[in-house]
């Protein structure tokens, strides 16, 4: 909602080739309480590193907003 209520140019991300080691459909295929919750954190991380060229500029995006 925060980025929705001040509108701004978004800043172009590079989509890399490899996304991640896991895909939301193995997140969900795990049973809902602490397997899933550890799928999440697994999932998280693993995107977070495949897209870590985009580091900066999410920061730099993100900050007028105090979201980071």
């Amino acid at each position: 909602m925060q980025l929705a209520r001040r509108k701004r140019a978004w800043p172009t991300f590079v989509l890399p080739l490899d996304r991640g080691a896991m895909t939301v459909f193995e997140v969900i295929a795990e049973p809902a309480g602490t397997e899933r919750d550890v799928a999440i954190h697994d999932w998280s991380v693993s995107v977070w590193e495949a897209f870590a060229t985009n580091r900066d500029a999410m920061v730099e995006f993100l900050r007028p907003y105090g979201l980071v």
